[in-house]
């Protein structure tokens, strides 16, 4: 946009119009935050904990005074690729209905309410 400024020799205001733009998002300069030592601690604490996932990562930085917001703690989570090692799960065994002991247990009930005067509908 600083081409069409000095091309068109418009003034910033009628630039910032022209293509639609907030002449504070024109002058907006992005800092880069220096998060090295967050991410060098993150590192040392996930390798301590490797059960943990970011949020519970973040509630040690959190006491340890380091980091305030969640959201940036998940960004350098995910920024030095590391993740929870997930454990394969179990399949329970359930017992099937089919089997040969399910019946013999609805006979025997059957059985035993034939036999007493128990009626039932």
């Amino acid at each position: 946009m600083t081409r069409q400024v000095e091309h068109f020799r418009l003034s910033e205001r009628a630039a910032c119009q022209l293509v639609g733009l907030n002449r504070r998002g024109y002058r907006y300069k992005a800092t880069p935050k220096n998060d090295r030592a967050l991410r060098e601690r993150l590192k040392t604490l996930a390798a301590q904990h490797l059960r943990y996932g970011y949020l519970l990562l973040h509630g040690l930085f959190k006491a340890e005074g380091l980091v305030v917001n969640k959201e940036r703690t998940s960004r350098l989570y995910t920024g030095e690729g590391l993740q929870v090692r997930i454990k394969k799960r179990k399949k329970l065994q359930r017992p099937h209905l089919l089997h040969a002991s399910f019946f013999s247990f609805v006979s025997d009930l059957l059985r035993h309410l034939a036999s007493s005067e128990v009626s039932f509908r």
